[in-house]
């Protein structure tokens, strides 16, 4: 018997909840949230309750894509503070989290510093990156989210996965 043929890639995306600012989306046990607004805590609030319900059909754990768009003012102190009992919550379920920041600069400069502040209360247990581009979240993610649960994704599939859940984010406004 010869090898399996490629997986069909995806040609869309399951869209979970979405709201002026936010597109949140799932590909397999990975969860892509598009932030196209400044994070504020409500924001937070309504992906947390997207996550609680994600993470609930998902035994195996899941991961998590942000992409927050270029030049967004920095999340707010609220937004900081839910996200960062988020990650206390539910780091035990989190194999990965991967970080796409769409601009560069010092935008990008501060952004990463918000992110390593967030690292630093992160369970040990969660892998964590940022990058500037979705192709790069798409080839690091695979491994690590595979070994941590034992769910195979493929990094063109995720590319392309993350790819339209940001064209529909942008869309949608």
């Amino acid at each position: 018997m010869g090898p399996s043929p490629p997986a069909q890639p995806a040609t869309s995306v399951e869209v979970l909840g979405q709201a002026p600012g936010y597109l949140v989306s799932a590909h397999h046990n990975v969860l892509i949230a598009c932030w196209t607004a400044q994070g504020t805590a409500p924001m937070v609030e309504a992906f947390g309750h997207i996550l609680d319900a994600f993470i609930a059909q998902h035994a195996e754990g899941i991961s998590t894509v942000h992409l927050i768009s270029a030049g967004l003012p920095l999340a707010t102190g609220g937004a900081r503070d839910v996200l960062t009992a988020l990650m206390k919550k539910h780091g035990h379920a989190v194999a990965c989290v991967g970080t796409v920041l769409e601009g560069t600069g010092f935008w990008a400069s501060a952004t990463r510093s918000l992110i390593l502040g967030l690292q630093l209360v992160a369970p040990n247990s969660v892998a964590m990156r940022t990058y500037a581009s979705v192709t790069e979240i798409a080839t690091w993610l695979p491994k690590p989210h595979a070994q941590r649960t034992g769910i195979v994704i493929e990094p063109q599939e995720l590319e392309q996965s993350v790819t339209i859940a940001r064209a529909q984010a942008v869309t949608a406004g």
